[in-house]
């Protein structure tokens, strides 16, 4: 029954480790709760172990300090993340990992670089203050009322343990901590996002993890500086340069497509199809965009005279649908209509009005075929 394994709870991992027994050794892989029996899964790597046997339980004590670390850092963001966006913010979740750490929350809206800054800011205060971290078992009614943060919907028992940063935070927890938050080292968010209404969730590293990222930082910033002979100070210019470039290139590239779609264009015009006495041209393009899916099936529907035009072009790996119809044949067919039937096929959905319509669709791959049956779409939308 007794074990130095913590068991996962609270959004702390179960800790891993090894089990000896003279020279049986077993790994132990995870720890958790099996009602309120403490379970340990381990995988024996050498000799057996039966009911009974007394072993020696060693924790991976290296993993474990950084659960630790990350633990108390989790506490920290609680409390800052409170003081700074207000009292509405309460923990929605979380999960305590040797790598990182994340924490969900009861917000409003997404949030600022400047609140996120502010945030890191605070819990590294707290961090480089090195506070001690202290911790007390007491009475559960006692610990409301010392202003113990408790977690919504959570089950304690008439005793639970309070841990808190003198002056910044104190929760009931049972998890495990770091001995002063000077341990942690430091904090650094990586990612902000919405995971449901209300609900957002940030990610966070500290102490090595946080000082790997600090390093590949570094790496990248002296790549680029090799690379284009460039100061620090002078990147986002030269992003900005070059992000530039490539909008230029893409330009002249669309626009060397449209040219060339444009002297075939005598030959789209000679396919079209005779679908219940209105001409009809149906093809699908090389990758273009959107505008200029749109100029080119105003200049073949002016080609026309009195017809339906619909062309499709995959774009980045979606698919992009234009329809026009002349104004002649509004009454009889719009454009609306023809490109709902046309869209599903591709896996998307649309609409317009009577002259013009668009959609998206996700399947590029259909879209050949796509085209192909918008002929016998608009077919049976004319004799309807």
């Amino acid at each position: 029954d007794p074990t130095p394994f913590y068991a996962e709870a609270g959004g702390q991992v179960g800790d891993t480790g090894i089990l000896l027994r003279g020279e049986s050794r077993a790994r132990v892989l995870d720890t958790f709760y099996r009602g309120t029996t403490i379970i340990q899964l381990a995988e024996i790597e050498r000799g057996n172990f039966q009911i009974g046997d007394t072993v020696d339980a060693v924790v991976d004590i290296e993993r474990r300090k950084l659960t630790m670390k990350n633990h108390t850092a989790t506490h920290l963001l609680h409390a800052a993340l409170r003081k700074i966006l207000g009292a509405h913010v309460k923990q929605a979740g979380s999960l305590v990992a040797p790598d990182r750490l994340r924490f969900d929350f009861t917000h409003y809206a997404p949030l600022t670089v400047g609140e996120i800054e502010k945030i890191e800011d605070d819990v590294n205060h707290q961090i480089w203050r090195n506070a001690p971290v202290e911790t007390r078992v007491l009475d559960l009614e006692d610990a409301m009322k010392s202003g113990a943060v408790a977690l919504f919907g959570e089950k304690y028992q008439e005793q639970v343990r309070v841990v808190e940063i003198p002056g910044f935070s104190k929760e009931l927890c049972g998890g495990t901590h770091v001995p002063a938050t000077g341990t942690i080292g430091s904090f650094k968010i990586v990612s902000e996002a919405g995971i449901s209404a209300g609900i957002r969730r940030l990610e966070a590293i500290t102490g090595p993890a946080a000082l790997a990222r600090f390093r590949s930082g570094e790496e990248l910033l002296d790549y680029i500086q090799s690379q284009y002979k460039v100061a620090r100070q002078g990147i986002p210019a030269l992003l900005e340069k070059l992000h530039a470039q490539v909008r230029d290139l893409q330009k002249q590239v669309g626009e060397i497509k449209v040219a060339s779609i444009r002297s075939g264009m005598s030959q789209i015009v000679a396919q079209a199809r005779q679908v219940a006495g209105v001409k009809v041209v149906a093809h699908a393009l090389p990758q273009t965009d959107r505008t200029s899916l749109r100029t080119l099936a105003d200049e073949l529907k002016h080609r026309l005279g009195s017809g339906i035009v619909i062309l499709g072009t995959p774009l980045d790996g979606k698919v992009a649908l234009v329809v026009m119809v002349t104004e002649d044949l509004c009454q009889r067919i719009s454009a609306g209509k023809i490109i709902r039937e046309i869209a599903p096929l591709v896996g998307g959905s649309g609409g317009g009005k009577a002259e013009m319509a668009e959609a998206g669709g996700k399947d590029s791959a259909q879209l050949a075929d796509a085209i192909e049956r918008s002929y016998s779409i608009v077919e049976s939308l004319l004799r309807a």
